[in-house]
């Protein structure tokens, strides 16, 4: 299985479905949900996805940062992960 750390940018296409690149965000979402792929993520995921999504969803994000609770991810607290 592979496994990937995805960075918030791309996550946050999974709702602003009309940024560039979304379709491509999208296809890694497919691949997560049928168990293709697991997700890493770094311990401010959550964070950063609802920052952006409270920024430009101010009434909904609380319903759609609920939605990403629905996936299996592994949180990797080490500071590499942080790194580009």
């Amino acid at each position: 299985m592979n496994r990937l750390v995805l960075d918030a940018s791309v996550c946050l296409k999974w709702f602003l479905i009309d940024e560039e690149d979304a379709g491509l965000a999208l296809a890694l979402h497919a691949l997560l949900r049928e168990g293709s792929i697991t997700l890493i993520e770094p311990a401010i995921w959550h964070c950063e996805i609802a920052a952006g999504l409270a920024r430009k969803y101010p009434r909904g994000a609380v319903d759609m940062i609920a939605g990403l609770g629905r996936f299996e991810t592994v949180v990797d607290a080490t500071p590499h992960c942080l790194s580009r």
